[in-house]
């Protein structure tokens, strides 16, 4: 119990440790087009003269930051998905749950298939400590998985197709709001079109720092999912009880004996040698002739074979028959 309690937490930290790892990859190439923008419009302002926007031309300005930046989060979503379909393809034992970063927000259907992929996973690891690939019960959970991952893969795609239609919407706007933008002279254009570069990135920056704040407070939170109510105890050796099985084997034993003496005394009354015969009988009892095949083949068995055990027979009979006194 304790190392499956120790092995979910273990998990928990590793997603979040890989969440945590995204986004700070994510944070560094963003932070590095941010500088080399910032640092554009510092270089740009030294070497031109800068001219006022009116009110309309500045809310133009405005809009345009503001599509511009729905469409980099729409292009980090896809980015997203591309990683989670690569997950899904290639997920394995030791990487059973993507980042959290690559669910989309609101999307319950996903992050519910997610889960159920991830428990299935769990289960699955279970019963391979126990049992082998082979049996039934695991390839049956192994086709569950495979149906889960195609329509989760099949979600991915159609929500991939969804965002390529939304940034084709929103570039759409772009082209709209830079047409009425034209009419700025081409200096302030210039300097308008790099400070859009650097306020969506801004923007971007911002929610990945958010987004990392909530994943560092997120792993404070960790705790195991199972919790040991009673520790397992030791009662000794309960299977196979040695004694048991010595005793019910004597048991056993002596009752069959007594079960085929009982059965000899009970029905088993035939006389079987001449002593058995002395003692029912006051008559003189000379000797015994055994029973043999032979003698049933051939009636003079003395002659044909001289030393067989029913010629010593008949010659123990002649000679007691000899010693008989005469009256």
């Amino acid at each position: 119990s304790a190392q499956y309690i120790h092995y979910t937490l273990q998990s928990e930290f590793d997603i979040n440790q890989n969440t945590l790892n995204y986004i700070d990859r994510q944070l560094d190439e963003v932070t590095q087009i941010l500088n080399r923008f910032e640092q554009e419009l510092e270089d740009y302002k030294l070497n031109k003269d800068i001219l006022d926007l009116s009110r309309e031309e500045q809310r133009y300005f405005q809009e345009l930051v503001k599509y511009d930046n729905d469409r980099r989060k729409y292009e980090l979503m896809l980015g997203s998905l591309a990683d989670l379909e690569d997950y899904v393809l290639n997920v394995g034992e030791e990487k059973l749950l993507p980042p959290s970063l690559y669910l989309l927000e609101g999307d319950d259907f996903q992050r519910q298939t997610l889960k159920e992929l991830y428990n299935m996973q769990m289960q699955r690891n279970r019963m391979l400590f126990e049992a082998k690939e082979e049996i039934e019960s695991v390839q049956q959970l192994d086709e569950v998985i495979r149906l889960t991952k195609g329509n989760l893969l099949l979600y991915i795609r159609n929500t991939r197709t969804a965002l390529n239609q939304k940034i084709e919407d929103v570039e759409g706007q772009i082209r709209d709001y830079e047409g009425l933008i034209r009419n700025v002279p081409r200096t302030q254009r210039d300097i308008l079109n790099i400070e859009r570069k650097v306020q969506v990135n801004e923007k971007l920056y911002l929610f990945l720092l958010e987004k990392r704040a909530n994943t560092v407070i997120a792993r404070a939170g960790i705790i195991p999912q199972t919790k040991v109510i009673e520790k397992a105890r030791s009662l000794g050796v309960v299977r196979p009880d040695k004694l048991k099985i010595l005793y019910g084997f004597i048991v056993g034993g002596l009752m069959v004996s007594f079960v085929i003496v009982f059965v000899r005394v009970m029905f088993y009354d035939r006389i079987e040698n001449a002593d058995q015969l002395k003692e029912v009988t006051h008559l003189p009892v000379f000797g015994e002739i055994i029973a043999s095949e032979k003698a049933e083949e051939n009636y003079v068995v003395v002659d044909s074979d001289p030393k067989a055990a029913i010629t010593e027979s008949f010659r123990t009979v002649r000679t007691n028959l000899e010693y008989l006194p005469e009256t």
